[in-house]
């Protein structure tokens, strides 16, 4: 090959790594900008929540499907008290409570710690939690949720919509702090307690066939008692579905989480919008509401 032909070579193949390069720059750059890289679904996590009966149910159905789910990381502990001695300040200020969550904390392994707060909660309720949490492990992943409102089969579907509505604006708040606060640390937070009004609206306009009656103790049933409003079977399980995806960044597909009639990926399609951050509809009450009573009975 003379020097001429060599040398064009060369150019040319110059060239062409220096198209490949820019082409490459310019698909990365579009990705960053335009379609952000989604979330790999997790192998699992050391988690632990920390609730009542609004959400250590849902912790248990969560456990329930990831083990059955190929997340051959997952681990989970659960400390329980019941009605609002199961939110997050009830939790701090009772000394056997706290002594039980901090020796589960103590281990080092919690990678996920999860709590659900009273209404009247703040971010200076959850920051001694997040600061055990990290003397102890400075990796904590930490998640806020928000259960559904008291009192579903007896409240109108409007109402009762607007109640969670309400309950997860206050922690929407609370949590965009806590993010201020914390800025190198995640914080979930996810409104799941709208798949409950979702399922009673499905279920009022004969939309839900896997629900036979609003209340009763069977596993068709939506709630098992009017007051306080606890979650029936299926109830339970939705939920824990959306845990999945918020958590572990599980696709519905990807679980084993059994054969239902009702359309399962519309309801969780609905209430995952309601991520952060949340939409909060105009009309919303700026009035306080209930959500967990002090006067429940049943754990």
């Amino acid at each position: 090959m003379n020097l001429a032909v060599f040398s064009h070579a060369i150019t040319r193949t110059l060239t062409t790594l220096t198209l490949l390069l820019i082409l490459a720059g310019a698909t990365n750059i579009a990705r960053a900008d335009d379609t952000p890289a989604a979330e790999s679904r997790s192998k699992g996590a050391h988690c632990l929540f920390a609730g009542h009966s609004f959400f250590c149910p849902v912790a248990m159905n969560f456990d329930r499907i990831a083990r059955k789910s190929d997340f051959p990381d997952h681990e989970m502990k659960i400390v329980f008290r019941g009605g609002r001695a199961g939110t997050a300040s009830a939790l701090w200020n009772s000394p056997s409570a706290r002594k039980a969550i901090e020796a589960i904390l103590a281990t080092g392994d919690i990678e996920i710690f999860g709590l659900t707060p009273d209404v009247t909660d703040t971010a200076e309720t959850f920051e001694p939690w997040f600061d055990l949490a990290l003397e102890h492990n400075p990796d904590t992943r930490f998640f806020i949720g928000i259960p559904w409102a008291r009192g579903g089969p007896e409240t109108s579907i409007e109402r009762y919509n607007q109640m969670i509505d309400l309950y997860a604006a206050k922690a929407d708040v609370v949590v965009k702090e806590l993010r201020e606060r914390y800025p190198d640390k995640r914080i979930d937070h996810l409104a799941y307690g709208k798949i409950a009004s979702a399922m009673k609206r499905g279920f009022e306009s004969e939309s839900l066939p896997d629900i036979k009656m609003m209340v009763g103790p069977g596993s068709d049933a939506l709630f098992l008692d009017k007051q306080p409003g606890h979650a029936g079977p299926m109830l339970l399980k939705v939920c824990a579905l959306t845990w999945l995806n918020q958590l572990y960044a599980a696709d519905l597909d990807s679980l084993n989480y059994g054969e239902h009639q009702s359309d399962v990926p519309a309801i969780i399609e609905e209430v995952m919008i309601h991520t952060p951050p949340l939409k909060v509809q105009p009309d919303a009450p700026t009035g306080e509401t209930e959500a967990i009573g002090a006067d429940e009975k049943k754990g």
